[in-house]
């Protein structure tokens, strides 16, 4: 029986289980794809033109990376609790590990949550794109304005969601795999804040990688 093993070699040592929200956020960064560029221009602009702005570079996204103490200026975090940004009026990311649930000794369901955050003032922006049916066919829209925090969502998910990130596997919004996987409204009125906390989940098993569910 599994409880009354004593080689430690055949349990999951959970690898990269320390490296995961930041592969994550660098997976975000260096990601070429237009739902990406859209991410990093809400989260770098405040304004209602954000999507019309330049695409960032790369020492860009760097500096909106949360590093070291001074969370000013910063726009992506790895943990829950983010105290001095939340004073600024900007979009925020949070990406952390929510729960862990092992399935048996080598096989375990890690859920990562992503709190997409933007303040109450930053509402809306200027749309940038037409929307896209079933069938691939683009509709062009009267729609001038969209939700901030809606379109971080979409673009999020749209990368996200099926991608084999390096030293995570792949990532799911998939209810099948945990019921921890799934969409909730974040608000807090101590802050002005609100928007979702999303929580995608990936399989980690076998002593030494993270598998691919």
């Amino acid at each position: 029986m599994i409880g009354f093993m004593t080689d430690e070699t055949q349990f999951n040592k959970f690898i990269n289980i320390d490296s995961i929200d930041t592969r994550i956020v660098n997976y975000l960064r260096d990601s070429e794809s237009k739902e990406a560029e859209r991410i990093w221009k809400l989260l770098k602009y405040s304004d209602m033109r954000a999507l019309f702005q330049e695409p960032l570079t790369k020492k860009e996204k760097n500096e909106l990376i949360y590093r070291d103490k001074d969370q000013n200026f910063k726009r992506i975090f790895t943990m829950p609790l983010v105290e001095d940004s939340m004073t600024e009026t900007c979009s925020l990311l949070k990406i952390y590990i929510s729960s862990i649930e092992p399935t048996d000794h080598l096989r375990a369901t890690v859920n990562i949550a992503i709190d997409i955050l933007s303040h109450n003032k930053l509402n809306n922006v200027y749309n940038d794109s037409n929307d896209i049916l079933e069938d691939g066919r683009e509709v062009e829209e009267d729609i001038v304005v969209k939700n901030r925090n809606n379109i971080l969502l979409k673009s999020i998910l749209g990368i996200l969601n099926g991608a084999n990130v390096e030293g995570v596997g792949m990532l799911q919004f998939n209810q099948s795999l945990t019921k921890e996987s799934q969409m909730k409204n974040y608000s807090n009125n101590k802050t002005n804040f609100y928007g979702y906390s999303l929580v995608m989940s990936c399989i980690m098993s076998g002593m030494g990688e993270a598998m691919y569910g």
